[in-house]
């Protein structure tokens, strides 16, 4: 609490924690100036998501972390005759589509070509946030749809439909880069943080496309420090990021970021194929206009009841337990009750059942 600044950002996986604080860190930003007119303009999850319970406005993202099944067209076109994102979906459309999909890739490519680099990861994207989560009403989710995650990547091991790389490991890029990798299940910070600067090679060669449900993962949110000598100022700053059309569009095509107001969606969104090339991500994804894209999946509407507390923790608590049971060395059930117990320990005030 010493030498805070006067604005500072969070991970998505904490902005929760922050936010249910109280003025302990964050100042209610309903209460510095016309925030009410002007959030209206962010979308509503973004605003859901830094509210409090008292109703207190803390926190906003300057961008929505909407998710995506990015692919090689190249590979599309090999194995499955079509590069069309609206044909691909098809093809991620529910669990048993995606195995199905797998399936059918190992047997073109006689092995060389897996779905994912490594199943944990991409199916955690994919289905948690349809599952409702970590918690509700204080209570672990450990559900059918935590368990169809435990399941459908050890089907992944199993069969061999995934490098088993972790995502985040430099020998995935090199897979990727040998195309031995079709598909990367990311949010939108993906594209311009992981995609486009580990293969400037394969511009255009890039597309994006829905899997089963709508997923969003991670970003950055911000909020004035309850400490400031200087709210007015900080809230002007978080207004102009916000708010400033000039700076959006600026910032939407230069670093190609999905921002988190409605009015950017919808001009970006409505871009021509020719206008949509200007942009440095659209010409990545072969002229695709990622943002039409993105704003489809807000449309269809983001679980924002997904977020909690204790969301980092309990994410790398899930992804070890799968881990576990998707190597053999774990149950089903063991790799569950683990899961459980370690989310007890970090969490002792939530129910387990």
């Amino acid at each position: 609490g010493e030498d805070v600044t006067d604005l500072f950002a969070c991970r998505t996986q904490f902005v929760k924690a922050i936010v249910d604080g109280g003025d302990r860190y964050y100042l209610d930003l309903y209460s510095l100036g016309d925030t009410a007119e002007w959030a209206s303009q962010i979308e509503d999850y973004v605003v859901s998501v830094g509210t409090d319970a008292s109703g207190a406005l803390r926190s906003l993202a300057w961008q929505c972390p909407v998710g995506g099944v990015y692919y090689r067209r190249s590979l599309a076109q090999e194995y499955f005759g079509t590069d069309d994102p609206a044909e691909i979906a098809k093809l991620f459309a529910s669990a048993d589509d995606i195995l199905a999909t797998a399936a059918t890739l190992k047997e073109k490519s006689e092995g060389k070509v897996k779905l994912f680099g490594d199943a944990t990861q991409d199916i955690q994207y994919l289905f948690l946030t349809n599952a409702g989560g970590f918690l509700k009403d204080n209570v672990l989710n450990t559900g059918d749809g935590i368990r169809q995650i435990f399941e459908l990547t050890r089907d992944f091991y199993d069969n061999d439909y995934c490098l088993k790389i972790r995502n985040d490991a430099t020998a995935l890029n090199a897979a990727i880069l040998d195309g031995s990798v079709f598909a990367y299940c990311l949010p939108t910070w993906g594209l311009n943080y992981s995609i486009m600067p580990n293969f400037p090679d394969q511009s255009g060669d890039w597309a994006v496309t829905e899997g089963p449900y709508p997923f969003v993962g991670g970003g950055s949110w911000f909020g004035i420090s309850a400490k400031t000598e200087h709210p007015e100022e900080c809230y002007l700053f978080i207004k102009f990021v916000l708010t400033d059309p000039d700076f959006q569009l600026s910032y939407a095509s230069n670093f190609g970021d999905f921002t988190s107001t409605k009015t950017t969606h919808a001009t970006v969104a409505a871009y021509t194929e020719e206008e949509a090339t200007a942009f440095a991500p659209f010409q990545f994804l072969g002229g695709q206009n990622a943002y039409a894209y993105w704003k489809s999946q807000l449309d269809k509407g983001v679980n924002n009841e997904a977020f909690s507390p204790y969301d980092e923790y309990f994410t790398n608590y899930l992804m070890a337990a799968v881990a576990s049971y998707a190597t053999g060395v774990l149950s089903l059930e063991d790799a569950i009750e683990t899961f459980k117990s370690d989310c007890q320990d970090y969490a002792p005030e939530i129910d387990v059942d």
